[in-house]
């Protein structure tokens, strides 16, 4: 007869029960450091190894999310690395790292609204933590909103003065506002406090180039070779410089000190094609072309600069076909209406080459009488009715307009010119330090006009 008492077999059960608890917990435990572990190692398929079998045990659990996140971030799995963020802030709505780097996934895909919202979301549940400002400062630059991330940016050196970095993200921002003088005091402070790091003289040097300081552009850029003679971007930067020198040999070693590391560089094959065509080594510069376009088949720069260089080789037949294939891909490329105008009457075809003279005329009196404020209220009434017509918003439906077109290219002329008139009174929107250098321009050269037309008793 068995004797065995209920009181202890409820505690053998709940004794094994605990058992098991703890050896979960343990479990748990040991994926959770082997996954942490895997990530700061680097290691990041064996972490997300770890954060899976996590993910299994406990489902509540918002670090696992979070960190297999940063693992799939890593590789390169942004999308799935999204997903895990949102995993990680549904689960703990408070969690300020989750809206910190679910912000960033989002400005990789260029959605900067949600970004920034996601970071403000952040430094609402978290003011005292500078490097929300600086992330932000990022978003808000490859947003294009340049002064909103010098704010950031100020924010963030305030609290970090000694952070390179930061000097070098605001100083391009100051680069974009036209303020030449900020950029380059930020520059020199990023400099001054890592003289090491070759990334502050590449972009210094690329501001003494856009102020024609050649010299002191290609003396940065050696010191930042000096520094890293693997850098690609210090050698093509100093390529392009001796290019304009005409220090085309020289332009040529660096561009093929490029292509060494980086043999698929489409940009720098194109420029060295554009080189060789320079110093008449055509074959070479055809063979460069053929390969930009073996790479991006729709690249109209190439098509239309091989075009040039056949017709310095008296190819005229293929020199028409790349302008053909150049003038489909961008119907408004004037240069090639005109320059294949010129190669069909080298070919004979008198007629064909005066409807491509005459079709480029037409539209570029289109687009100069476009800018006339005479005709703004019809442009807008005009853009006004086709948004009403197809409910287009925020870019939904766009595609109507082109689908239930009678005429492409009366259209495409028509908002052609709608953009030129808007790039024309566009001034007032850029921010104001843009926009009163060219408005003081506009006026001195109203002024100008109305001096020359009274001096011809007009």
């Amino acid at each position: 007869m068995n004797r065995f008492p209920k009181h202890a077999f409820l505690v053998a059960v709940l004794l094994l029960c605990s058992f098991v608890h703890s050896r979960a917990q343990y479990d748990k435990d040991v994926f959770f450091w082997r996954g942490r572990q895997a990530l700061a190692d680097g290691k990041y398929a064996q972490s997300i190894e770890n954060f899976n079998i996590l993910a299994q045990l406990d489902t509540s659990d918002y670090q696992t999310y979070f960190f297999r996140g940063i693992a799939k971030y890593n590789l390169g799995d942004i999308r799935g690395a999204q997903r895990d963020f949102d995993n990680s802030v549904r689960l703990n709505p408070v969690f300020t790292s989750g809206y910190h780097y679910r912000a960033i996934t989002e400005s990789r895909f260029g959605r900067f609204e949600e970004a920034l919202s996601d970071l403000q979301r952040a430094i609402d549940l978290r003011p005292g933590f500078t490097g929300l400002y600086y992330s932000r400062g990022v978003t808000y630059f490859l947003a294009r909103q340049f002064e909103n991330a010098v704010r950031d940016f100020d924010k963030y050196i305030r609290k970090e003065p000694k952070d390179p970095s930061a000097y070098l993200n605001r100083g391009a921002c100051y680069l974009f506002l036209a303020d030449t003088t900020k950029a380059l005091s930020d520059y020199n402070k990023a400099i001054k406090l890592d003289r090491f790091d070759p990334e502050g003289y590449i972009r210094r040097g690329r501001l003494y180039s856009e102020k024609g300081d050649y010299e002191a552009a290609i003396s940065d850029l050696d010191h930042a070779i000096e520094l890293d003679s693997s850098n690609t971007l210090a050698y093509f930067n100093r390529a392009l410089l001796l290019s304009e020198k005409k220090e085309y040999r020289r332009a040529m070693d660096d561009l093929n000190r490029v292509l060494k590391d980086e043999p698929g560089n489409a940009l720098t094959l194109y420029n060295r094609g554009l080189i060789n065509a320079q110093v008449g080594e055509y074959e070479a510069a055809l063979s460069d072309m053929d390969r930009v376009l073996n790479i991006n088949p729709e690249n109209v720069l190439a098509y239309f600069n091989r075009a040039s260089i056949f017709i310095e080789m008296e190819r005229w037949e293929d020199a028409l076909e790349d302008y053909d294939r150049a003038i489909e891909l961008y119907p408004d490329f004037a240069k090639a209406y005109m320059n294949r105008s010129y190669v069909k009457s080298r070919l004979g075809l008198n007629q064909s080459s005066k409807e491509d003279y005459r079709t480029i005329r037409k539209r570029m009196i289109g687009f100069v009488l476009a800018t006339d404020m005479i005709f703004h209220f019809k442009q807008f009434n005009y853009l006004k009715q086709k948004i009403s017509t197809y409910s287009i918003e925020k870019g939904n439906n766009r595609n109507k307009i082109v689908e239930n077109a009678d005429n492409l290219n009366t259209l495409q002329q028509e908002l052609l010119e709608i953009l030129m008139h808007a790039c024309d009174i566009s001034n007032p929107t850029k921010p104001y330090k843009i926009y009163n250098i060219w408005a003081t321009k506009v006026v001195s050269e109203f002024w100008r006009q109305g001096d020359k037309e009274k001096s011809l008793g007009l």
